[in-house]
């Protein structure tokens, strides 16, 4: 058959409320809440780019019904959306519901291009980017949860795109002042930047930001960065960057750039960078990690913005050089340990912040996803230091996403009662919790064989070339 044989059914684009439109009564696909929430996301993030197909059904009298674009009608029926009006049969649209999505399904896949696309795609809403690291693992990018090897003291969950690019330069001279491959001063053979004692942050936040519906004190939360798309509310809040590490790659890539972000949104407090320290890494690269923390917190405080260092080490190997340039008896500190799960690890996490405290010697300790894990590790921290344990945005966010399912579930399952019917709808709503599933991504750990050092050294090589070209422009 040529395509000259190919009909068009395509009759009319009608714009139209999406309920005023029948469902297809046999419609085989059920949307979960984690499905509806990307779907959400990325109507947010995008907007709309397709058009919802009906077709005048015989067997409903005439009206129109759906044959695609079920999902988007259950998500807001009084949205007003292009429908496209086929002049297909019931038996024809009956084939395209069989039809459409597993054709699709049955394409291959190139790895490398995911993979190219996952790097290059980011999102500031937390549902997507949930989305986005369920492809990763999907496409074996990334192992599922739970069975990849995980940094010990550090680790990661979420990206880092400040759009606000016109700025005064005049308010930012001190940051344009700066060189992007400045050297800073240093009391370390190592060559580890040395933090300013007075810009660091003395703020202890009490609470985690999950999209939650009460109100919160942006002056005692805690947001996540990539988490979810701040808005103006979160002034004054404390950023912290315990996400996959390439999600925030250009905090060292574009230090100028994202620190205009971060001044023009007004944090009153930035939880240092947290680049991942891998135990079987060489000894150089994990230096290489904790000098650019250091690095672009130093250059934060330079540009007038207050720190928390973040806490990270691999290993005993590690200790000669993982918190130089952090100040001793500093306000606050902040470690990680959400990614903390086999029995070496929690041995190494437990040994390694109890010499980090005893060595530094803070007034406080933020302990992010140490609410989870607090009973192992606090017999092991020393006393006179006080801990502050809050919870991860993914369990936070997996308790709201469960409760609201299940509250879904039971207003389901009561009309059903109420009608006569069975109890499926408590199935819908105990499927509710996986829409908030930990998303603990490390984007450094995503390549067969060694993971991560191709593209770690990918982006070392890009940041050096960008400060050669720097030097030989002056």
């Amino acid at each position: 058959m040529s395509e000259t044989d190919w009909r068009e059914r395509l009759i009319e684009v009608r714009q139209m409320r999406a309920g005023d439109v029948l469902p297809h009564p046999l419609n085989p696909k059920i949307h979960p809440p984690s499905q509806n929430e990307a779907l959400t996301g990325l109507l947010e993030d995008v907007g709309k780019c397709d058009i919802l197909k009906a077709y005048h059904s015989e067997r409903e009298g005439g009206q129109l019904v759906f044959f695609d674009g079920h999902a988007r009608q259950g998500l807001k029926p009084d949205e007003v959306w292009n429908i496209g009006i086929y002049d297909v049969t019931d038996d024809e649209a009956d084939k395209l519901l069989l039809s459409f999505d597993p054709i699709a399904q049955e394409a291959q896949t190139s790895q490398a291009k995911i993979e190219m696309l996952l790097h290059r795609t980011s999102s500031g809403n937390a549902a997507v980017m949930e989305f986005l690291s369920r492809q990763a693992e999907k496409h074996g990018i990334v192992p599922p949860d739970g069975q990849k090897q995980q940094p010990d003291a550090g680790g990661n969950d979420f990206d880092l795109t400040p759009e606000d690019d016109e700025l005064d330069a005049e308010e930012f001279k001190g940051v344009y002042a700066l060189q992007e491959d400045v050297i800073f001063p240093s009391s370390n053979a190592w060559g580890i930047p040395d933090l300013l004692p007075h810009m660091l942050s003395s703020q202890t936040p009490d609470t985690v930001f999950a999209r939650q519906q009460e109100p919160i004190d942006p002056a005692q939360t805690l947001y996540v960065h990539g988490s979810a798309k701040f808005d103006p509310s979160a002034k004054d809040g404390v950023l912290a960057f315990y996400v996959d590490d390439w999600r925030f790659e250009n905090v060292w890539l574009d230090a100028v750039q994202m620190v205009e972000g971060f001044k023009a949104f007004g944090w009153a407090s930035i939880v240092t960078p947290d680049f991942s320290v891998w135990r079987d890494d060489p000894m150089v690269m994990q230096a290489w990690n904790i000098y650019r923390s250091r690095w672009v917190a130093r250059y934060w405080q330079e540009a007038g913005l207050k720190v928390i260092p973040s806490l990270n080490w691999a290993d005993e190997r590690s200790y000669s050089f993982a918190h130089l340039g952090i100040p001793k008896g500093c306000p606050v500190v902040s470690v990680q340990c959400r990614t903390t799960r086999s029995r070496k690890g929690k041995e190494h996490f437990g040994k390694g912040l109890s010499h980090a405290i005893t060595e530094l010697e803070p007034q406080n300790v933020l302990v992010y996803g140490g609410a989870e894990h607090r009973q192992w590790i606090e017999p092991l921290l020393p006393e006179g230091v006080v801990y502050h344990w809050l919870e991860s945005w993914t369990s936070l966010r997996r308790k709201l996403v469960f409760t609201k399912g299940a509250n879904m579930g039971n207003k389901l399952q009561n009309e059903s009662i109420g009608n006569g019917g069975g109890g499926g709808g408590g199935g819908t709503g105990g499927r509710g919790g996986r829409g908030g599933r930990a998303t603990n991504r490390d984007g450094s750990r995503r390549l067969q064989g060694q993971p991560g050092r191709a593209a770690r050294l990918r982006a070392n090589r890009e940041a050096a070339a960008r400060r050669r070209a720097q030097r030989a422009r002056r």
